[in-house]
């Protein structure tokens, strides 16, 4: 293993925020903003999924909004990740009119929140197993 591929696992293993707007998470680098989504349950997801496709960005809205009550995946404070969300949804809305670029962004944050829910479910699933008996 040559010295800079070395440097780049531990720092993919160890940095948690940089300047490049970057965050490591189980070795996996995604962007400050798709990081600052909050943790909500698959009901709350699925409604800012389905707000984020007819009206644009308004289930981002509703994320933001929400990040002040249930936590981030990172390590962001609730008003860090409102503030965050709330820039995101700003852009989707001004995206919007050009090219449908708002919205299409706005279909993938939707996505990206129902994953999110999904997926800590599933590590909730794995961590408490229904016990047969």
């Amino acid at each position: 293993m040559a010295a800079s591929d070395l440097t780049e696992a531990e720092e993919v293993q160890g940095t948690h925020g940089d300047r490049s707007g970057e965050v490591a998470v189980d070795h996996v680098r995604i962007s400050r903003f798709r990081a600052a989504l909050p943790l909500l349950p698959r009901c709350l997801a699925y409604t800012c999924f389905l707000l984020n496709l007819i009206p644009s960005g308004w289930g981002t809205l509703l994320a933001a909004l929400l990040s002040l009550c249930y936590p981030s995946a990172q390590l962001f404070s609730s008003t860090e990740a409102l503030c965050i969300n709330f820039g995101v949804f700003f852009l989707q809305l001004i995206l919007t009119p050009f090219l449908l670029v708002g919205w299409v962004w706005s279909v993938m944050w939707g996505c990206a929140l129902v994953a999110i829910a999904d997926s800590q479910r599933l590590a909730d699933q794995e961590e408490s197993p229904l016990s047969d008996g």
